[in-house]
């Protein structure tokens, strides 16, 4: 029986996330798209951010790393990929309209406003959130050996 399947590359499009597909299929490794474009659309109302998540089994999640990094290296497949700002980690969501306010008060509501303009991103792994546009073509600060492909995290 297969493991769980985990995320090893996230996209703000699914052009991106069919291409990581088809390489990881072309090497033999089965991977999946998880789209949450369309949740997105109707929570946030606005264009979705890292909603194309590529999934593969968590015994080829060594395999699908070492393939992925050497076909960056190649084919710049990675060079749109949405990492955690902090740590690396694929696991990054969109952090929608609903869920940066918890009150319906004056405070509450600006923050709400606030965030239509500095769409932010959350980190699965380790609770970071970060604006969108602070991480559009960033790696992790300090951290270089993370690179665009770090330590196993688990599916969304």
């Amino acid at each position: 029986m297969r493991s769980r399947l985990e995320v090893i590359a996230t996209f703000n499009e699914m052009e991106k996330a069919e291409a990581a597909q088809a390489k990881l299929a072309h090497a033999g490794i089965e991977a999946r798209i998880f789209d949450e474009s369309k949740s997105q659309l109707i929570s946030a109302q606005s264009k979705p951010l890292a909603c194309e998540k590529v999934l593969v089994w968590e015994e080829d999640m060594a395999k699908a790393r070492h393939f992925l990094q050497s076909s960056d290296a190649r084919d710049y497949l990675l060079v749109d990929e949405v990492r955690c700002a902090h740590c690396g980690s694929p696991r990054v969501r969109y952090a929608p309209l609903v869920s940066q306010s918890n009150s319906a008060s004056a405070l509450g509501l600006a923050d709400a406003i606030a965030h239509l303009f500095d769409r932010t991103l959350y980190c699965s792994d380790c609770h970071y959130k970060w604006s969108f546009k602070e991480s559009i073509g960033a790696l992790p600060v300090g951290r270089p050996e993370v690179g665009r492909m770090s330590a196993s995290h688990s599916t969304p």
